[in-house]
């Protein structure tokens, strides 16, 4: 939430957190200025971290991941983690 109010200058966000049969699924949403969705998550700059970052542990849990910016309606981050019996294991080293 602290990177809504600071980067994208909104006005509103809100975090929802369900559990959903063998999921757990987490919408994070603002009213705040849009971005550019590809160019971010492809950027190089090492700043730019904060949404690959999150991008690339969803998938470390075989999680789902999406990002969703329009131009006056704001921003929506959406992931889902599998858990349980459904959750890909990871190997230890």
């Amino acid at each position: 939430m602290n990177n809504v109010a600071h980067h994208a200058h909104a006005t509103k966000g809100e975090v929802i957190i369900l559990k959903l049969g063998n999921v757990i699924r987490m919408q994070i949403k603002d009213n705040g200025k849009s971005f550019n969705v590809d160019r971010v998550l492809h950027s190089r700059k090492p700043k730019r971290l904060g949404l690959l970052g999150m991008r690339e542990r969803m998938e470390m849990v075989g999680g789902l991941f999406s990002v969703k910016s329009v131009p006056d309606q704001g921003t929506t981050i959406q992931a889902q983690i599998p858990i349980g019996n459904h959750a890909r294991m990871q190997k230890l080293t």
